[in-house]
Parts: structure tokens; sequence; C-alpha cells
């Protein structure tokens, strides 16, 4: 297959040529989830592959198969940094949230199923750490976003429960927390996203927020932000978390109907806030 071939797909309403199937074109989408060429990997793979999940244009079993092979992926080169495997692992992850995206709406999978791949992006969170947002000439690395996509559509998924959305604020705390590279390109956004999604299903209680939100701005293994001017890969990682609460705070309070059990959350998190804003508020 040419671009051009791709192209015409996409410029045909993503209709499936009369002589092919979905499933005969699936080795290379996916494959080409890792090219380092941006439009063969961004324009035309991801996308076309987005399109015939949600477009029903594979079995429940094609779907299956294609988890199977995405979690291979994410192994590969897993560790690495500044590497061109980040890009297999990244839009790996990110068809792997299109498919539990399209179980939330048109459920196939078991609770099993779910679970492990509530298993899978928790575990490759932690392990990856090319954090790159958008790297020059290649496009889209985005593993921070692309995990927390997962974990969105994750957290809103039947089969978990409150302890499973509490393992998942509590991960991405930890991700937030460990990484001394400034997010550039929207991660604290995206990392946003599934923790309001979480706090909007009601099922965490205000205890539990409060503490996760303690150990976001008192973190134990040190003092106070206050050193974290002294050591650069510190600074980063205070501006990731003050980026990052400031990201659920508006996330919270801006939509037109925010979540029912507000109240018992926002007095916290403006506490915490007020914790990181305090080196340049002077009363």
């Amino acid at each position: 297959m040419q671009k051009a071939d791709w192209q015409a797909i996409i410029d045909n309403g993503y209709e499936i040529p009369a002589d092919r199937t979905a499933q005969s074109f699936l080795p290379d989408l996916l494959n080409a989830l890792g090219s380092t060429d941006p439009e063969l990997r961004d324009t035309f793979a991801y996308p076309i592959l987005e399109h015939w999940v949600h477009e029903q244009r594979y079995s429940p079993d094609d779907m299956r198969a294609m988890v199977a092979r995405l979690a291979e992926n994410l192994m590969t080169g897993l560790g690495e940094e500044a590497t061109d495997s980040v890009f297999l692992r990244a839009f790996s992850i990110l068809m792997l949230a299109e498919i539990v995206h399209e179980d939330n709406l048109r459920p196939f999978l078991s609770e099993a199923e779910v679970r492990q791949l509530l298993e899978l992006g928790l575990a490759y969170q932690t392990a990856e750490r090319d954090v790159r947002g958008w790297v020059p000439e290649k496009g889209w690395a985005h593993t921070v976003a692309h995990t927390a996509d997962l974990l969105w559509v994750l957290v809103r998924n039947r089969y978990l429960g409150s302890h499973d959305l509490e393992r998942v604020l509590d991960a991405i705390a930890t991700k937030v927390l460990i990484s001394s590279t400034p997010f550039l390109c929207d991660e604290d956004e995206r990392l946003a996203q599934p923790v309001v999604a979480a706090l909007r299903r009601e099922l965490v209680d205000s205890a539990f927020v409060a503490a996760w939100l303690s150990r976001l701005t008192e973190p134990p293994d040190r003092a106070s932000w206050g050193d974290a001017f002294l050591v650069g890969q510190d600074l980063a990682t205070r501006l990731n978390v003050k980026q990052f609460l400031r990201s659920v705070y508006f996330q919270l309070t801006l939509p037109a109907s925010p979540p029912p059990g507000l109240s018992a959350v926002l007095p916290a998190l403006v506490v915490s806030l007020r914790m990181l804003s305090q080196w340049y508020v002077r009363e």
C-alpha cells in the first residue's frame, strides 16, 4: 500500500475497497503504528484503524487478536529513552484506548479481559521512560497523554469499582511525581481527564481524595516543594504537579454540569492549589 492508496480510502469516507476486507489491511496498519513517518502513522494508520474499530468492521475476535498484538508492542524497547521504538508503544496504547472505548459503547469484552487491560495500562505507565510529546520531524510520541487516554476510558468501564479507580488515581499521581521533564504538550490536561471521570462516578470517598491530594502537595520524601527551586529536575516536577492540579480544577468546575459530588472534593483541591502557589501569592 502506498500513501496514495491510504489517502483514497480516507477520501472515500473510510470505505473498504470492494476487493479487500478490513482484516486484510490489519498487518500493514498495525506495522505502520510504529513508523517514524508521521504521515503514515498519524494521518493514515491510526485514523483508519480507529474508524474501522468504531464502524464495527472488526469482529470481537478480531479485536481480541488486535489487543494481543498491541500488548506485545508495548514491550518493544520499553525502558528506552529518546529512541524510535517509542512510536510503536505510543500508538499501540492509543489503539488499546480505542478498543476499550468501543467496548464501553458496545460491550464485548469480559470482566477478566478488561481487568487484564487495566493491569497492562498501569504497568506500562510505570515502566515507560520516554515522555517526549512532539518529536521534530517524526511527530507525536506523547506516551503520557496516550496512556492517560486508556485510563480515561477504563475508569468509565462497567467492570471497574472504587478500588480500581483508586489504583488509577494513585498511578497517575505517581507518574506526575516522578516526571522530571516538563509537560509541554498538554499532558497535564490529558492526565486530568481520567481523574475527573473517576470522580464523576462518585465511587471514591472524600478521605481517599484528601490523602491523594496531600501526597501531591506534600510528598513524603520532601519537607516541602519550596526546595524544588534549588534542584532543576525537582522544579520541573513541581511545575507538572501544579499544572496537573490546575487542570483537574478547571475540568471539574468549567463544565455546564459539574460532578454531583463536587462540594466534597473542591475545598481540598483549592487548598492544594494554594499550597503550591504560596511562593508567588503574598497577602
